[in-house]
């Protein structure tokens, strides 16, 4: 696990603060030099140190500091018992020299009015199990100890704070502001209100009071399906063209496009008068999609791939996104779907698996993809979490947030390298079964976990994922405040397959299957699904732990090449779960539920479009 050593540093708010760098000088001797010319003045105090999470190799703290009078101008101080070194902090301007510690307010917080608490936080590295430290002064004076705690703090910050740690950057690198909320003056509309005086203003979630992207070149295929077609289906596909889609990046050539999606972007943003949030899709690590019976990426762990990912897919997408005649945009990138899950879980059965578990290859690319990313000011990084059938199971789900958390604590900016968690990513998993509400409820005495359909998984839809994720990343010590989006493309299941009520019967298996709005055979089965239909419409906050409903995959775009018809040779280099009569070598039939004649991977498949959106629920 690596750490950016702190010495001095400069750091920026994450989740997008509007605000500048502050900037903490230490003296030849590592004490610490103040910054204003205001002398500060001791008073009683009192602290909690409030341990948030742990994990292996570090933690998660609070120093709750509360005033007994008013403080104008303070400082909090303590000493290290062990070997911790603070990688990312926030609520103050931070500095370390050795085991002792200093944080400064910031700008927007000088004064502690008298009973008032502040409560800097952090992220930091250590050997051993964390330890509160044997003192906490305000301004000089010891403050009286409350105690320590293992639980999350249950006050909520100041007004115009971020729960998002701030990012330290090396004394090396020059610092790192953000950039105007408006951009650029000849691009585009201010993106959010400008700060004038008080605290900064957050931009928690980019999605919210902002319009999606709306990609020409999915209206364009929209379109074209909608000319061949009348009537209610016509319109209903029209209307699907107007709808935001992501901008998928599964080539190093695809890069290339992106300058142009972008310049459309602000375009749409001129013209709507509001801000525009693009979401764009990191899809192209060496070894791509390792656990499926085909390769589908591009490079190969064998052939220099991830000095390839870095150097010529990572970097040109960074190299476009910081440049400035885009700072007006928003931004939101979805890190590598599938990618951790499958890694986290240990799933070798592929050679491929083990070369890609035995280099480290996803956690390198995807920690170097952050690391590029995430001091950019108008991106925010969502990392793919796969969805509810893969880490829905409690033994699944653990390690798999311990790997996000381990990976984001390598990271240079440490937690705050991650905005947020994308779910069901060009999945099909439902957002809600209305009728299996509870996984522990029982039919004629069976529980509804033991069914086939469940297999054990207590988690039954997107919305139970996002409860039991969201919960365990706060324990991991992520902030509450941590958004997930989910692709809703293609999780309709609508149409007149769709259960309208319960079911009534009494076996297990039929209750379950009669009840399910998930029309798949099985829950794992993913490629051109028989029955899908569009789902929610993207929106901002639709629930709660949500940021956003997005559409990051095309509906109607394929997810493999498949037989023209039953009885026909499979395409060349097809995976064999898109062809709908293939039967692994699992000693019984599982069958895929895939859907015949299926052009390749993300090529246009009117036939599967117009399936989709005459199964769409809503409707559309």
């Amino acid at each position: 696990m690596r750490y950016v050593p702190l010495s001095g540093a400069t750091f920026r708010a994450r989740r997008k603060i509007a605000a500048t760098a502050a900037v903490a000088a230490l003296a030849a001797s590592g004490a610490l030099i103040a910054t204003s010319a205001q002398a500060l003045s001791p008073v009683a105090c009192t602290y909690a140190y409030n341990i948030v999470g742990q994990w292996p190799g570090g933690f998660q703290a609070e120093v709750a500091v509360t005033s007994s009078s008013r403080v104008n101008g303070w400082t909090v101080a303590w000493t290290f018992a062990g070997d911790e070194r603070i990688n990312s902090g926030w609520n103050g301007t931070f500095a370390q020299s050795g085991k002792a510690v200093t944080v400064t307010n910031p700008s927007w917080q000088p004064v502690i009015e008298a009973g008032q608490t502040v409560r800097p936080g952090f992220v930091a590295s250590t050997s051993a199990t964390p330890v509160r430290p044997a003192s906490v002064s305000l301004n000089g004076l010891w403050c009286a100890t409350t105690g320590v705690t293992t639980a999350p703090p249950t006050s909520t910050r100041p007004t115009g704070t971020t729960s998002r740690p701030l990012t330290y950057q090396p004394t090396t690198r020059p610092p790192t502001s953000r950039p105007p909320t408006s951009g650029p003056a000849s691009s585009a509309p201010v993106t959010s209100n400008p700060v004038t005086s008080g605290p900064p203003v957050p931009v928690t979630n980019p999605y919210a009071g902002a319009i999606g992207y709306r990609n020409p070149d999915f209206a364009a295929r929209v379109a074209g399906s909608a000319a061949t077609r009348t009537g209610d289906v016509a319109a209903a596909m029209t209307r699907v063209g107007q709808q935001p889609t992501g901008v998928w990046l599964p080539t190093i050539a695809s890069v290339a496009g992106l300058r142009t999606h972008l310049n459309q972007a602000l375009a749409q943003q001129a013209a709507a008068g509001q801000p525009v949030v693009v979401t764009v899709v990191l899809d192209n690590l060496p070894n791509r999609d390792c656990n499926e019976w085909v390769l589908h990426g591009e490079l190969s762990v064998s052939n220099n791939g991830l000095a390839r990912y870095r150097t010529e897919y990572v970097d040109a997408i960074a190299a476009v996104l910081r440049d400035p005649a885009y700072a007006g945009l928003r931004v939101a990138t979805i890190i590598e779907p599938a990618a951790l899950g499958t890694i986290a879980l240990g799933w070798n059965r592929t050679a491929a698996c083990a070369e890609v578990s035995a280099g480290m290859v996803y956690h390198d690319g995807i920690r170097y993809a952050l690391n590029a990313l995430a001091p950019i000011a108008n991106v925010w990084n969502y990392l793919d979490a796969s969805h509810s059938v893969a880490l829905g199971y409690e033994s699944n789900l653990g390690p798999a947030v311990s790997t996000f958390a381990s990976l984001a604590a390598s990271t240079n900016a440490g937690l705050a390298s991650i905005d947020g968690l994308a779910i069901n990513t060009a999945g099909y998993s439902p957002v809600v079964e209305p009728f299996l509400t509870d996984a522990r409820a029982t039919v004629t005495g069976s529980l509804i976990v033991q069914s086939s359909w469940a297999d054990w998984n207590y988690v039954l839809d997107e919305e139970d994922y996002v409860a039991v994720l969201h919960a365990a990343m706060v324990r991991a010590g992520f902030p509450a405040t941590i958004g997930i989006v989910i692709d809703t493309s293609r999780n309709g299941w609508g149409g007149t397959s769709r259960p309208t009520a319960v079911s009534t019967s009494t076996d297990l298996n039929t209750y379950v299957n009669q009840s399910r709005v998930d029309r798949r055979i099985y829950r794992s089965n993913w490629c051109n699904q028989v029955g899908a239909g569009i789902g929610e419409r993207p929106r901002a906050n639709p629930m709660a732990h949500v940021d956003a409903y997005i559409w990051a995959w095309e509906p109607g775009a394929s997810d493999g090449a498949a037989p023209p018809a039953a009885g026909q040779p499979r395409p060349e280099g097809a995976d064999p779960m898109c062809d709908p009569s293939w039967a692994p070598p699992m000693g019984s039939l599982r069958l895929n539920g895939s859907t015949y004649g299926a052009p390749g991977e993300g090529a246009w498949f009117d036939a599967y479009f117009e399936t989709l959106v005459r199964n769409a629920y809503p409707v559309l």
